[in-house]
């Protein structure tokens, strides 16, 4: 099996997590938060620790 990480094709895929009409609603708010780090976004979807209600986590 071919290890073929060519970087245009990896952020093809990594905004495709983000797109709805691609595999956006697919996949969890986690993996998307994820895939906004690779991308070097900021997480929008999950609270961070510093971000959670006291006594939610």
């Amino acid at each position: 099996m071919s290890q073929d990480l060519n970087t245009d094709r990896v952020y093809v895929f990594l905004k495709s997590l983000l797109d709805p009409d691609a595999f956006g609603m697919a996949v969890t708010a986690e993996v998307r938060d994820e895939a906004r780090v690779l991308l070097g976004m900021a997480k929008t979807e999950i609270p961070s620790t510093h971000d959670a209600v006291k006594g939610y986590n």
